[in-house]
């Protein structure tokens, strides 16, 4: 184990949601966040594909890696 712990970032595009959830599942104590950009407005069409995790609708992620800076 290690005492590291990680924020995976991805967009909605292809399959980082599904990669990262499965990462989630398999080491929960280290995966503080999944944070999501909604490139193809995945919350309107798969509302479930994207449950638990930070969706982030801009073009960018610039706004949430400001915000997860303070964390």
């Amino acid at each position: 184990m290690t005492d590291f712990s990680f924020i995976l970032v991805g967009d909605s595009g292809e399959r980082d949601p599904e990669v990262y959830r499965e990462i989630a599942n398999r080491y929960p104590d280290q995966i503080k966040e999944i944070i999501i950009r909604d490139v193809i407005n995945d919350r309107q069409i798969n509302p479930g594909r994207l449950e638990g995790m930070t969706i982030i609708p801009a073009p960018t992620f610039i706004g949430k890696a400001n915000q997860s800076e303070g964390q």
